[in-house]
């Protein structure tokens, strides 16, 4: 949880190297709501302003390396960050707002949790890093990693390397007719998580039992094709 009385911070860790201290500000995700014990006067209005009174009671010597951890929903700009169907059903459920990284203090790198995408915000420095492995259909054309970045002096900007991560199987979509997804089967492919959508237009026999037999992973089957392209 995020501080919620007045004696209470952010978790602070640091680490040293030979440029000295880098601080890492840990921020968990956090609502208007679970601080507004610290601002009995004057209560922050939404999301981005909470974090950035949170932010503001942090003694943070800027004169040092400092590096945010959060995980929340960070926007630059007028730009949104790419979502999927993946993490969409919890922004909305679980009412998360925007908060715009204008507001955030200057640190020298700011790491993002919470979206599936990695993806920058504005700029190389602040970063969602993104899952692992793909966690729907949605996901299909991310190309997921791992970021590595190496802190180097004070006012020096950080380097910043994606090592790729791919998993023994894929998750993507096949599109035709009954006869040329299956034709597409191969040795590399028929293990992955598939998603079929069929255009036949008259239904062929035992759809599901025949894609089976080629891909061990049948996700979702859809058909779209006259009949039901009437019935939208």
């Amino acid at each position: 949880m995020p501080p919620q009385n007045q004696n209470e911070y952010l978790k602070k860790v640091v680490l040293s190297d030979q440029y000295g201290p880098v601080n890492f500000y840990l921020m968990p995700f956090l609502k208007p709501g679970y601080v507004r014990n610290l601002f009995p006067d004057s209560q922050p209005e939404g999301y981005e302003n909470a974090i950035k009174e949170v932010l503001a009671r942090e003694s943070i010597d800027t004169r040092e390396r400092n590096v945010l951890l959060s995980h929340q929903f960070y926007t630059g700009g007028s730009t949104d960050p790419e979502t999927c169907e993946s993490e969409q059903a919890v922004i909305i459920a679980g009412g998360l707002d925007r908060v715009n990284v204008s507001v955030l203090p200057p640190f020298d790198y700011v790491a993002l949790g919470h979206l599936h995408g990695p993806q920058k915000v504005s700029t190389d420095w602040i970063r969602y890093c993104g899952t692992p492995f793909k966690y729907s259909i949605s996901e299909e054309h991310h190309r997921k990693g791992i970021t590595v970045i190496e802190m180097g002096a004070k006012g020096e900007l950080p380097a910043l390397e994606i090592l790729p991560l791919g998993g023994i199987q894929d998750v993507r979509r096949e599109r035709g007719t009954l006869k040329e997804v299956l034709s597409r089967a191969d040795d590399k492919n028929r293990h992955d998580f598939v998603s079929v959508t069929l255009t036949d237009e008259d239904e062929p026999y035992r759809i599901r039992e025949q894609l089976k037999e080629v891909y061990d992973y049948l996700l979702e089957l859809k058909v779209d094709n006259v009949r039901t392209r009437e019935k939208r």
